[in-house]
Protein backbone atom coordinates (compact mmCIF):
# COMPACT_ATOMS: atom_id res chain seq x y z
CA UNK A 1 0.00 0.00 0.00
CA UNK A 2 1.67 3.47 -1.18
CA UNK A 3 1.34 6.19 1.18
CA UNK A 4 0.21 9.05 -0.16
CA UNK A 5 0.27 11.23 2.95
CA UNK A 6 1.67 14.66 2.69
CA UNK A 7 3.77 15.06 6.13
CA UNK A 8 5.50 12.96 8.59
CA UNK A 9 5.77 14.22 11.80
CA UNK A 10 7.14 12.96 14.95
CA UNK A 11 7.25 13.87 18.85
CA UNK A 12 9.21 13.35 21.97
CA UNK A 13 8.18 14.49 25.64
CA UNK A 14 9.27 14.45 29.07
CA UNK A 15 7.78 15.51 32.68
CA UNK A 16 8.85 15.22 36.09
CA UNK A 17 6.65 15.49 39.31
CA UNK A 18 7.75 17.33 42.25
CA UNK A 19 5.45 16.69 45.20
CA UNK A 20 1.85 16.12 44.79
CA UNK A 21 1.54 19.43 42.94
CA UNK A 22 4.02 20.38 40.64
CA UNK A 23 5.27 19.00 37.49
CA UNK A 24 8.12 20.25 34.71
CA UNK A 25 7.73 19.02 31.30
CA UNK A 26 10.03 19.31 27.74
CA UNK A 27 8.07 18.80 24.37
CA UNK A 28 10.36 18.72 20.83
CA UNK A 29 8.02 18.15 17.47
CA UNK A 30 9.15 17.43 14.12
CA UNK A 31 6.71 17.87 11.35
CA UNK A 32 8.25 17.53 7.38
CA UNK A 33 6.25 17.65 4.32
CA UNK A 34 6.67 14.65 2.71
CA UNK A 35 6.92 15.15 -1.20
CA UNK A 36 9.84 18.34 -1.18
CA UNK A 37 13.40 18.68 -1.38
CA UNK A 38 12.75 22.23 -0.36
CA UNK A 39 14.58 23.29 2.63
CA UNK A 40 13.06 26.35 3.02
CA UNK A 41 11.11 27.16 6.50
CA UNK A 42 7.99 26.82 4.73
CA UNK A 43 8.60 23.06 3.97
CA UNK A 44 9.28 22.33 8.33
CA UNK A 45 8.16 23.23 11.42
CA UNK A 46 9.95 22.14 14.71
CA UNK A 47 8.77 22.79 18.09
CA UNK A 48 10.64 23.20 21.16
CA UNK A 49 8.76 23.97 24.04
CA UNK A 50 8.53 23.46 28.16
CA UNK A 51 5.89 23.47 30.57
CA UNK A 52 5.08 24.44 34.17
CA UNK A 53 2.01 23.02 35.42
CA UNK A 54 0.32 23.43 38.82
CA UNK A 55 -2.30 21.25 40.28
CA UNK A 56 -4.04 23.53 42.57
CA UNK A 57 -6.77 20.83 43.44
CA UNK A 58 -8.68 17.68 42.58
CA UNK A 59 -10.16 18.87 39.60
CA UNK A 60 -8.30 22.32 38.67
CA UNK A 61 -5.05 22.44 36.99
CA UNK A 62 -2.73 25.66 35.61
CA UNK A 63 -0.02 25.20 33.03
CA UNK A 64 2.33 27.60 32.10
CA UNK A 65 4.07 26.94 28.23
CA UNK A 66 6.61 28.79 26.25
CA UNK A 67 7.16 27.44 22.66
CA UNK A 68 10.12 28.55 20.47
CA UNK A 69 8.90 27.45 16.93
CA UNK A 70 11.24 26.60 14.19
CA UNK A 71 9.75 27.13 10.17
CA UNK A 72 6.05 27.98 9.08
CA UNK A 73 4.98 24.63 7.84
CA UNK A 74 1.07 24.03 8.43
CA UNK A 75 1.02 27.78 9.71
CA UNK A 76 -2.48 28.73 8.93
CA UNK A 77 -4.05 32.48 7.46
CA UNK A 78 -7.39 32.97 9.20
CA UNK A 79 -9.24 35.80 9.79
CA UNK A 80 -8.71 34.87 13.66
CA UNK A 81 -5.07 34.55 13.36
CA UNK A 82 -3.98 36.37 10.80
CA UNK A 83 -0.57 34.95 9.41
CA UNK A 84 0.29 36.71 5.51
CA UNK A 85 2.77 35.08 3.80
CA UNK A 86 4.66 38.61 3.43
CA UNK A 87 4.65 39.38 7.06
CA UNK A 88 5.39 35.92 8.39
CA UNK A 89 8.21 35.18 10.38
CA UNK A 90 10.39 31.80 10.33
CA UNK A 91 10.38 31.76 13.72
CA UNK A 92 8.12 32.35 16.46
CA UNK A 93 8.24 32.09 20.37
CA UNK A 94 4.76 31.51 21.55
CA UNK A 95 3.89 31.93 25.24
CA UNK A 96 0.18 29.97 26.31
CA UNK A 97 -1.30 30.00 29.57
CA UNK A 98 -3.90 27.27 30.79
CA UNK A 99 -6.51 26.82 32.79
CA UNK A 100 -8.19 23.46 33.32
CA UNK A 101 -11.58 22.22 35.45
CA UNK A 102 -12.56 18.95 35.61
CA UNK A 103 -15.88 17.94 36.54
Amino acid sequence: VKDYSGWQGWYVSATRRFGDRFQLGAYYGSLQARYTTSSAPSSYQRDSAVSFRYDAGEHVVFKLEVHRIDGTYQTFNTLRIPNPAATRQDRTTVFAAKTTLSF
